[in-house]
């Protein structure tokens, strides 16, 4: 696990930059370990300091890391206290701890005038539905359609349908409204349903094309590198609001970065750790293996990444690692825990399932 995590070049290429996605993989490690730790083995009667204050960190960091990580630890814990309620106080006293942070986050933001974020970030399948309708079907579209879709889209609505790429929704979600009103996106949810009454089979292609390379294991890594290199091409860049100073500034060491991981990518065997396919498929043969032997409580350990996978698949890009790094951090607490259910079985005892 350590070789994995700390020489396995993905990590520490991204570990350097400490962005948000670095601290929300190592939450979501630190939360299923946590777990782990607290439900096998030995269990103790009484918490220890250090597993309370490491599981606070966990959700708090899951939480402030990312702005999904909230319903990743709600529902973590929610099942957690399905499936092992001994420790109930310490699940509730976690989900109140990020809806404390939440709340406290949006009345900071109420307060000092700051928007709340553009609802069309959490459109993605809906929008690039829309869009591939629009690109198949435009000419299928009635008079009060086309009203309500115009009004939704800052663009020729031919446009919308030009513009659509199925693996990525960031071109038409830029030409949706930023700050539709409550009556229009009824509106617009009203005519999305008719005209998936009218073409599902044009709706299901286009969710399949967003999502099938979290599925497929030789399909292509979305961007043109696996890592954090763009950010620091330079040795200082500014804004007008950031001020940063990067640390590496000899571009030939980035580069060594950057074909380290690129080199890692083609090796036969390691190079399947970097396909977002295999990483998903190693979390779904976890939990099918757990169930199969009838330790449903046990696979509770993996919702984490399980709620991570539908972001994932609710996210604006398909096969995208960045994304998917809290599931790949996980793989080698995901092959211990099996291990250590399939030695209990074996030897007659049991952990938790």
């Amino acid at each position: 696990a350590l070789l994995y995590w700390g020489v396995y070049p993905y990590f520490p290429i991204w570990g350097y930059t400490l962005v948000k996605d670095t601290l929300h993989y190592i939450s979501v490690l630190l939360l299923v370990t946590v777990l782990i730790d607290l439900w096998g083995g030995k269990q103790e009667e009484k918490l220890r300091g250090y597993q309370i204050v490491l599981f606070l960190l966990s959700v708090l960091g899951i939480a402030l890391a990312r702005n999904d990580g909230r319903y990743v630890v709600v529902l973590s814990l929610l099942a957690a206290l399905a499936a092992y309620r001994k420790y109930w106080k310490l699940y509730v006293g976690g989900i109140c701890a990020c809806a404390l942070l939440v709340g406290g986050q949006n009345l900071y933001m109420s307060s000092h005038g700051l928007p709340q974020g553009e609802i069309r970030e959490a459109l993605s399948i809906p929008l690039q539905q829309t869009a591939r309708y629009l690109r198949e079907h435009f000419e299928e579209l009635e008079p009060e359609e086309l009203a309500v879709l115009q009004d939704c889209f800052d663009a020729d609505l031919r446009q919308v349908g030009e513009v659509y790429d199925p693996e990525i929704s960031d071109p038409v979600k830029e030409l949706f409204a930023r700050r539709p009103d409550k009556s229009l996106l009824k509106a617009y949810f009203q005519v999305w349903f008719k005209q998936f009454w009218k073409h599902p089979d044009t709706y299901v292609q286009a969710f399949l094309n967003k999502n099938y390379g979290y599925f497929y294991p030789n399909a292509h890594n979305y961007g043109i590198y696996l890592g954090v290199f763009a950010m620091g091409n330079t040795d200082h860049w500014s804004d007008g609001h950031l001020d940063l100073q990067f640390g590496i500034t000899d571009p030939s060491v980035r580069h060594v970065l950057e074909h380290m991981l690129y080199l890692a990518e083609k090796m036969p065997v390691l190079g399947m750790v970097l396909s977002a396919g295999m990483q998903v498929y190693g979390l779904i043969g976890a939990v099918v293996w757990l169930l199969s032997k009838k330790k449903g409580r046990a696979a509770a350990v993996f919702v984490p990444d399980l709620c991570v996978l539908l972001i994932c698949m609710a996210s604006p890009v398909n096969a995208y690692l960045r994304y998917l790094m809290p599931v790949m951090a996980t793989l080698p607490v995901k092959a211990a825990w099996c291990y250590l259910e399939r030695e209990a079985g074996l030897n007659g005892g049991k952990t938790v399932g």
